[in-house]
């Protein structure tokens, strides 16, 4: 195994860390957005009134609307800071392989602006939908579970304090959850859009796959593990290949770069 590969594994381990870091911050916003709401109920009189009940809704729906716009801006700030750090990581590598490999001239001193990368990664989807869908379509959810929470609630006669209750359940249980996950897959997509682009900007020709084995491996993951591809070739894959995918990519300039150890073997290693 060469060194440049055997410094993306550890670079990867460094992106888990990341990854955790940014979930924390979105998560820590989530936690904003539910005091919020559990304020709003609490100085709510629903009661069984459909007008009362409609405009305690409509108070909820404006919340969460604003409070998934502001995860998105804090969350997509930190996302770009990334995308810039590793792609500048990313080139810095190839650079080194390729002064190693005595093949400056194959690669076009090209650097990757901030401006190309958030347009790839806003515009190239990830588990069939894009960045921005993911953060409307979790703050959609999200305001749908309270909004049948709240229903259901005020049908069996509860009081605000219950309703209250159901509501921060409902939030830490799933909503969290969800969102913890979409946070990970975005560094996910973020840090392999980075590596596709670099690869292209530096005239890589081909990247491996390599999934992280282990007892959480998705049957996909699993079976993607170590395929080559061409840089830019017509049906290329590249992760995230699934809602909290761990799989990533890298660049191979001749056959000792080539993994062939599992990354437990790595690990112990």
């Amino acid at each position: 195994m060469s060194k440049l590969t055997d410094k993306k594994i550890k670079h990867e381990i460094y992106l888990r860390g990341q990854s955790t870091r940014i979930a924390r911050i979105a998560i820590k916003r989530l936690s904003k957005l539910e005091r919020a709401l559990i304020e709003v109920i609490e100085a709510a009189t629903p009661g069984s009134n459909v007008r009362k009940i409609n405009a305690l809704l409509k108070e909820v729906k404006v919340l969460v609307q604003a409070g998934y716009k502001d995860l998105e801006a804090v969350v997509g700030e930190e996302l770009l800071a990334l995308s810039e750090y590793q792609a500048a990581w990313q080139v810095g590598q190839i650079e080194t392989a390729a002064l190693s490999l005595a093949a400056v001239n194959k690669f076009v001193p090209k650097s990757v602006s901030a401006e190309m990368l958030w347009s790839e990664i806003a515009s190239n989807p990830f588990d069939g939908k894009l960045l921005k869908e993911w953060f409307t379509d979790q703050g959609e959810a999200h305001r749908k579970s309270i909004r049948n929470a709240v229903r259901a609630e005020i049908a069996e006669g509860a009081g605000v304090r219950v309703i209250a209750e159901r509501v921060q359940a409902v939030s830490r249980k799933t909503n969290q959850r969800q969102a913890e996950a979409m946070v990970r897959t975005a560094v996910n997509h973020v840090a392999n859009t980075a590596d596709d682009l670099s690869y292209k900007r530096k005239k890589v020709e081909r990247y491996q796959i390599v999934a992280i084995l282990d007892h959480r491996t998705t049957p996909v993951c699993r079976d993607l593990d170590n395929n080559v591809y061409k840089v830019g070739e017509k049906g290329a894959r590249l992760p995230p290949f699934h809602v909290g995918c761990r799989t990533f990519t890298i660049p191979i300039f001749d056959d000792d770069d080539l993994i062939t150890e599992g990354y437990e073997d790595w690990l112990t290693r």
